[in-house]
């Protein structure tokens, strides 16, 4: 039913479009813009159906009856609009859906059937707003032309298999420009084949296989410009064939088979230019080019004759009577043999190039060229003579006598030639207008050793050259009145690859005063010896008269003692050289001190130096470039150089320089300092890392503030500092890839000109935060910039999820993400498309990570805390002792105390406890007094100051400590800062300093005074005179069980450290019960007695 449906809605279509034919042809007229396309918002009644390939649907009733939607079936659907922009398809472009405001335009019944709207299946297509303009339909192996886009300005239909062209294959194409058809296999075209095709410029039908072209098939194409029939199999070309190409400017008809050229076969061609019968069978005889073939090309600037004389026979014959029909002629190819140019060539008043193609063509001079070989060449132009490959043994100086207006003389390549051959040839330049001259490869191929003498230019002394080319002659010396022959309006000289070795010449390059451009790269080595010397210290600089004679790299007059000149070349070459010698003097502090500078003269207006790959593996120190301020570039890479110190002075004008591949190990931080003009720095392959690294400041490149570019590649650099390129804020180039970098700590932060940083192939992890702000910044100031970073080693981990971060949100910044791969804790790898889904649970174990880790930290920290505080705790006492007596008496950690004591006692008590204070004051001072025992009580005797140093000072200037221990007499702090202190000073100085006496009151009434010795037992009375023994006083008696529980009580209140030392010396404590004169007298024996 469906099927139906649709077959219904199309024959609708049909009648619509056949009844409004006024449209149609109104639209004919149209561009293709307007006709493809109607205007926005134009209404139409009901929804037109989104056609796509499937059925096909196709009306019998008549064969030739347009049908646009051939091949197509119609889904109804409602589509949504589209905006069509200008873009390029890389695939087939998509089926169009229209909508109520947007239609194509309709047919008319007279469409060609090769009409489309659409780009042919496998082609690709380019539109331009919404037409086809460009269809591309190359190497699809199509076997039939395809239905194309009326609006196709350009159609490839290259390299395909079409064997056939229909009258109707291009009839819609009338705004057809361009059309390709080369490489297919057409072999004949119909005369109908490009009828409609009235604007095609250009048509290239190469390689098709074409033997036969019809009369008439090109009479269409009035505004054709260029036509392509190289590379087919025709014979012959028939006059009326290019009738109607009246704008025809290009024709190509090379490699063909052609074997004549007759009068007026190109004779209505007045506006062609070029003009290609190259490579085919046209042989340089009298009847092979008739006298009028090129009659009628008025404008032809370049004829290619060359390639059509493989077998060079004794009847060739220049075609000069064709050529004389074409005075406008400004390049000729010919085919060379020594044959003397006819007269005809005395019409080519204009012609300023003549190639004897032995490159591309064929050309033997082998025999001597006629000395009138150039007799008739008549032209008034600056001629360029291209004689290169055409096997020149030897030739008259004569012969280039009668080419008084020659400009260039090209002679490469004719190996049998050599350089005393050319030495013959140049006397016929004398005097001459040359400007241009090449004798490259003039030399044996095997040949190991050639020398330019002092005669070898002397011919050229006179004229007025410009360019001299020595390339590949085996060149081993050149002498210096060879150089000082050349004239002084030399500007372009190079002597590349070749074998220089003597190169003390190379230095009278300052006589070419105009010398803009040296070339002297790829020589095959400056050394005579293999020992290389080691660079010299800055203070022991020696030079001679041209450069370092203790260098075997660098020729001298000292150690080439091959190297012969005479006294005349010795005085010239001095004259230009006298600066080398220059020796710079100190007069200022009259000690005569001089010192030789290494002094490089270049000519003035030198601008380009190449001197790549010339084997001189020196070192480079401070460097002066005299008599120079022109020099903008300079190429001085693969020379093995091992050292750069610098700086290098006078290259102020320096933009360009090129360092790389010298495999260089050191690099002087000044050597670029005196380069401010500098834009293009190449170092790659060299082995600067250890230098940069070094360089913390960023001195390097601190004074190129107008680089642009800066190769560091392979350049072994594992670590930059951070300010390297701060002061280069004009860079927008700066590659680092294949080094060893593992952490980019450089600031980029002036660098906003930046176009491209290349980071990849390191050994980076990550970016830090900073790197990824600042590479943010560049791209909002530079919207072309972009970061390469493949290549890389970088983790997905916690310290990398900002950078990873960064990558998602900004992956306009970085090239070639496709490539991106992340390493994950378990070795695995991360892919940049991956890595979105992953770098959450990424983060989790990021968090869980940090929890743990501070946990841990926090554990340690309080184990660290708790040890310490331990620490402290048991060991306080004896710290303070030691703080306290250093900063009274003692230099810290000194060990030396005061053996005079300023009083025999440091007395202490509770000096809280009122009864104690009032019996101190009454008893037990005036006793101690009594007795000549002088003392120091805290509260009477201490002066102003902090209370600690005080004690301290009392502590270790008296001679013992008398501690009164009562119950209550460790409450107070200093109570137990005094006994401590005089417990830590006893047991520094290894002698009794503490004498403790307990208070015991009985019932209320100091009983007698007793002495208490070990295990709480009194001694017997003659055992120490701490007993009572008369009956005056006390007598001893063994201390009950209630007086040791005293005892006892009364040191559970004292502090742990004190309780344990009493219990310790228990055996020389003093209990007081009362006031007797024997306890004093105890008291008196034990302060007195010796430490």
């Amino acid at each position: 039913m469906r099927l139906h449906v649709g077959f219904l809605l199309s024959l609708l279509s049909w009648i619509v479009l056949a009844v409004d034919p006024v449209m149609n042809s109104a639209n004919q007229g149209k561009t293709s813009k307007n006709a493809a396309w109607p205007k926005q918002n134009q209404p139409i009644a009901g929804y037109l159906p989104s056609i796509t390939k499937s059925n096909k649907f196709r009306p019998t009733s008549h064969e030739n009856l347009p049908t646009p939607y051939a091949g197509l079936s119609i889904i109804w659907q409602t589509p949504k609009p589209t905006t069509m922009q200008s873009r390029a398809y890389s695939e087939p472009l998509p089926l169009l859906k229209f909508t109520k405001q947007e239609r194509p335009e309709r047919l008319s019944s007279t469409d060609p059937p090769n009409f489309s709207r659409v780009c042919p299946g496998r082609c690709h297509c380019t539109r331009s707003e919404k037409t086809v303009d460009v269809v591309d339909c190359s190497n699809k192996g199509l076997t039939a032309i395809p239905a194309l886009p009326a609006t196709s300005r350009v159609v490839n239909l290259q390299n395909n298999s079409i064997t056939k062209i229909s009258c109707g294959s291009f009839e819609s194409l009338k705004f057809l420009v361009k059309l390709d058809l080369s490489l297919n296999n057409l072999t004949t075209l119909p005369t109908c084949s490009f009828t409609s095709l009235h604007n095609l410029h250009h048509l290239r039908l190469s390689q098709c296989q074409l033997n036969f072209l019809p009369q008439g098939v090109f009479n269409s194409l009035k505004n054709l410009s260029q036509l392509d029939l190289s590379e087919n199999s025709l014979e012959s070309i028939e006059p009326t064939l290019l009738t109607n190409l009246k704008k025809l400017e290009s024709l190509d008809l090379s490699k063909n088979n052609l074997t004549k050229v007759g009068n007026g076969t190109f004779h209505s061609l007045n506006s062609l230019v070029f003009l290609s019968l190259q490579y085919n069978k046209l042989l340089y005889l009298s009847e092979t080019f008739e006298s009028n073939a090129f009659i009628g090309l008025n404008s032809l600037k370049s004829l290619h004759l060359e390639g059509n004389n493989r077998y060079l026979t004794d009847n060739f014959t220049y075609p000069d009577q064709a050529l004389a029909q074409v005075p406008s002629l400004n390049r000729l190819w010919l085919d060379g043999y020594p044959r003397r140019l006819g007269p005809g060539f005395s019409s080519l008043v204009n012609l300023r190039h003549l190639i004897f193609a032995g490159r591309g063509g064929y050309c033997s001079m082998k025999s001597n060229m006629p000395i009138q070989f150039f007799s008739h060449l008549t032209t008034k132009q600056p001629l360029n003579l291209d004689l290169s490959f055409c096997e020149i043994s030897k030739m008259s100086p004569m012969v280039l006598k009668y080419l008084p207006t020659i400009h260039t003389l090209d002679l490469a390549s004719n190996t049998a030639l050599s350089l005393d051959g050319f030495e013959k040839i140049s006397q016929g330049l004398q005097n001459s207008t040359i400007k241009v001259l090449n004798i490259s490869d003039i030399a044996y191929p095997f040949s190991l050793y050639n020398v330019i003498k002092n005669t070898t230019f002397q011919y050229l002394k006179q004229t007025h050259l410009t360019d001299l080319v020595v390339e590949n002659c085996s060149l081993g010396n050149i002498d210096p009145q060879a150089i000082l022959d050349l004239p002084q309006t030399i500007e372009y000289m190079s002597f590349q690859d070749n074998y220089l070795w003597k190169t003390f010449a190379l230095y009278t390059i300052t006589h070419l005063i105009n010398l803009k451009t040296l070339k002297v790269s790829n020589q095959l080595d400056y050394k005579l010896t293999r020992n290389d010397s080691s660079p010299l210290a800055n203070s022991t600089k020696r030079y001679n008269q041209t450069h370092h004679t203790h260098r075997t790299g660098l020729p001298t007059i000292n150690n080439n003692s091959s190297f012969s000149m005479t006294d005349a070349d010795v005085g010239t070459l001095f004259n230009a050289f006298q600066i080398t010698n220059q020796r710079l003097c100190d007069d200022s502090k009259k000690e005569g001190r001089c010192v030789n500078r290494s002094i490089l003269p270049l000519p003035p207006k030198l601008e380009k130096l190449y001197a790549s790959d010339i084997k001189v593996s020196y070192n480079i120190t401070e460097m002066w470039i005299f008599n120079n301020k022109a020099l903008k570039y300079v190429d001085y890479s693969f020379n093995n150089v091992r050292f750069l110190q610098g700086p290098v002075h006078g290259l102020a004008s320096l933009e360009y320089f090129d360092l790389s591949n010298n495999f260089c190990f050191r690099l002087g931080k000044f050597f670029f300092s005196e380069m401010p003009s500098m834009t293009t720095l190449i170092l790659y392959n060299n082995r600067f890392g250890g230098s940069l690294t070094e360089d913390v400041e960023g001195i390097t490149f601190s004074n190129l503030t107008n680089l642009e570019k800066l190769d560091l590649r392979a350049n072994s650099i594992d670590v930059l500092s951070e300010s390297a390129f701060k002061r280069n804020e004009n860079l927008k180039v700066l590659d680092l890839s294949g080094n060893e970098i593992i952490t980019f700590q450089t600031s980029l932060v002036n660098n906003i000109k930046l176009q491209l940083l290349d980071l990849s192939s390191n050994r980076i992890n990550g970016l830090s935060e900073r790197t990824c702000l600042e590479l943010q910044n560049i791209k909002r100031n530079s919207p072309n910039f972009t970061a390469r970073i493949r290549g890389n080693k970088f983790l997905c981990q916690c310290d990398n999820l900002y950078f990873l971060n960064f990558l998602l949100d900004h992956p306009e910044i970085f090239e070639d993400l496709d490539a991106f791969q992340c390493q994950l804790a378990n070795w695995s790898s991360l892919h940049y498309g991956s890595l979105a889904q992953a770098l959450p649970e990424i983060g989790i174990q990021c968090v869980a990570q940090c929890i743990f880790l501070y946990g841990l930290v926090a554990f340690f920290l309080v184990t660290a805390g708790l040890a310490l505080f331990g620490l402290y705790h048991f060991k306080r006492w004896r710290w303070r002792y030691l703080y306290y007596v250093g900063q009274s008496r003692l230099h810290i950690g000194s060990t030396l105390l005061s053996r005079v004591p300023v009083a025999n006692a440091f007395v202490t008590y509770d000096q809280e406890n009122r009864q104690l204070r009032r019996m101190m004051k009454s008893v037990f001072l005036p006793r101690l007094h009594e007795a000549g025992i002088t003392t120091v009580l805290g509260e009477m005797d201490f002066c102003g100051g902090p209370l600690a140093s005080s004690i301290a000072s009392a502590v270790t200037n008296t001679g013992k400590t008398l501690v009164f221990l009562s119950k209550d007499i460790f409450k107070d702090y200093h109570r137990q800062l005094e006994v401590n202190l005089a417990i830590m000073h006893e047991l520094h100085m290894r002698s009794p300093v503490l004498v403790p006496v307990f208070l015991v009151p009985a019932h209320g009434v100091i009983a007698p005074v007793k002495t208490c010795g070990r295990g709480g037992r009194r001694p017997k009375a003659t055992a120490s005179p701490r007993s009572v023994s008369n009956s005056n006083h006390a007598r001893s008696v063994i201390i009950d069980g209630s007086d040791s529980a005293r005892f006892v009580n009364m040191m559970r209140d004292f502090p742990p450290e004190i309780a344990t030392f009493l219990r310790g010396q228990i055996h020389r404590c003093l209990v007081y019960t009362r006031d007797t004169p024997h306890f004093w007298q105890q008291v008196k024996d034990v302060i007195n007695s010796p430490s």
